[in-house]
């Protein structure tokens, strides 16, 4: 019987056979390989043999040995079809226990096929985000472009502090051309409040305290190529009992002070190469990221992948007395050494390997974990419902309200409609929807997926309408609604942009 199997064109498969004797030496075995019934090689070898093939056929092999009658396979058919837009994510579910020190392998892992195409990716949910992502609580994860090279935009999250007067999370946005197969690292950061509360596991972590009510800083968030470090976003510093924390920096972004605090946040420079020392930082000290993590069969650097947190990741300064631990980043905030003395956030950077989109000191706020948000690039995906009363249906108090939904928000004004006063004349009655990134030309999708109205007796009637979208820019587009009774506005209404 013959076997079928679809590939994404350009990708190298492995067909292997293999075959035993009863008599005789294996390493007298000759495989004979066809494609499409035309011999391709024949060697001699041991009891397996692979060739690598790419392109669509009908493949098989004739196995001969001295001591044996020749024996045919049955066919091996290859299929092709066009590269998806497809990034596979894996997640670490067990300890640095479950880690291959060899390989870098996760032994203890899960797996997503994630089609870029269709929709943003956003993970590290910990428990207080577990709604929002619908993710494991998983820290660490590895990412690679599964079928084709893929340019994506990835926006890391640092954690912000352990309470709401904690200091931020900081927020950057790369951009970088995934090579296909090239493995990345994504460590997205801790947020605690005590000791025990380790939400993200694998997570790096914050600042801690000595002693006291001071809150534990954040972690930071960061990513690798390989083993090799290229972009992270620091986390908040925390609150000491009277003083708030610094925020934390996103790419290229120093930390902030905490209150009260003299010392400075974690600064901005290029990670070192030397691995010194091990464990927290101590004596309200603080310690740096390396450029790569530390290889447990040498003790010298790994740079081809992650397999630990010797790095230096876990590098915010302890608090003491009251006072707030700081956040960790490139470099750790420094912590607060009394009641007065909020926890300092740690720093970002970027390095040369990645396009800085935005940068920003602070933007993840207390109360949620750190993240990281991957988009194909130029991926802006607007989904907006409204709700409008215009006041002149019995019963309705005039109001205007919408909520996005999507990656992006957008802005609806309406102009004009009801009792509203916008641009042009009253004849010329419509929406105005702006975005808040712009397409790179006007090519782009536009869908109503449902939009009502209501009848003089105040019930819903939907109608036949038309949607007339006009003034289509970059950036906005404005749309009206023409019915046959020539009401100019949509009690409610649901539309999606996306790339075309």
């Amino acid at each position: 019987m013959a076997i079928t199997k679809e590939y994404a064109r350009g990708t190298i498969i492995a067909v292997q056979a293999k075959a035993t004797v009863s008599v005789g030496d294996p390493d007298l075995l000759e495989y004979s390989w066809f494609k499409d019934g035309v011999l391709q090689s024949t060697v001699q070898t041991g009891e397996t043999a692979t060739i690598l093939v790419s392109a669509a056929a009908t493949y098989h092999v004739v196995v001969s040995h001295p001591n044996a009658d020749s024996v045919r396979s049955d066919d091996f058919i290859v299929t092709l079809r066009d590269p998806r837009k497809i990034l596979r994510l894996i997640y670490q579910t067990g300890s640095f226990a479950n880690i291959d020190n060899n390989t870098g392998d996760f032994t203890s892992f899960e797996v997503v096929d994630w089609n870029i195409a269709e929709n943003q990716y956003e993970m590290g949910p910990g428990t207080v985000d577990a709604g929002l992502f619908g993710t494991p609580a998983s820290g660490w994860w590895r990412i690679f472009a599964k079928e084709q090279d893929l340019s994506l935009d990835i926006t890391l999250r640092g954690s912000p502090g352990g309470d709401s007067r904690s200091g931020d999370g900081g927020v950057g946005t790369v951009r970088r051309n995934f090579e296909k197969s090239q493995l990345y690292s994504l460590r997205i950061g801790d947020r605690r409040t005590s000791s025990n509360d380790d939400v993200h596991l694998n997570g790096p972590n914050p600042g801690r305290v000595f002693s006291g009510s001071g809150k534990f800083g954040g972690g930071c968030t960061y990513m690798k190529r390989g083993g090799t470090l290229v972009a992270v976003c620091g986390g908040g510093g925390g609150a000491a009992t009277n003083a708030d924390g610094g925020d934390g920096g996103g790419l290229n972004v120093a930390g902030e002070s905490g209150q009260g605090n003299s010392r400075s946040g974690g600064r901005v420079f290029n990670p070192g190469d030397q691995i010194n020392y091990s464990g927290y930082p101590r004596n309200f000290g603080v310690r740096a990221m390396t450029r790569c993590g530390q290889d447990p069969r040498t003790g010298g650097l790994l740079c081809t992948f992650e397999n630990n947190s010797s790095d230096n990741q876990n590098n915010g300064g302890f608090g003491d007395n009251n006072g707030g631990g700081g956040g960790s980043g490139l470099e750790g905030g420094h912590g607060g050494r009394s009641s007065t003395e909020g926890g300092c956030g740690g720093s970002g950077w970027a390095s040369g390997a990645v396009t800085i989109i935005s940068a920003q000191l602070g933007g993840n706020t207390p109360g949620k974990n750190g993240s990281v948000r991957i988009r194909e690039t130029g991926f802006n995906n607007y989904q907006v419902s409204w709700e409008h009363y215009t006041g002149v249906r019995k019963g309705w108090p005039p109001s205007f309200n919408y909520e996005n939904t999507g990656n992006f928000n957008a802005v609806v004004v309406p102009q004009n409609v009801g009792f509203e006063q916008g641009e042009g004349p009253t004849q010329a009655k419509h929406y105005f929807i702006t975005f808040a990134e712009e397409y790179p030309d006007t090519n782009y999708n536009i869908n109503f997926t449902y939009y009502s109205d209501l009848t003089a007796a105040g019930n819903l009637n939907e109608t036949n309408r038309t949607v007339n979208i006009f003034d289509k820019q970059k950036g906005s587009f404005r749309v009206k609604f023409d019915d046959k009774d020539g009401s100019p506005h949509i009690r409610a209404a649901t539309f999606k942009v996306t790339p075309a």
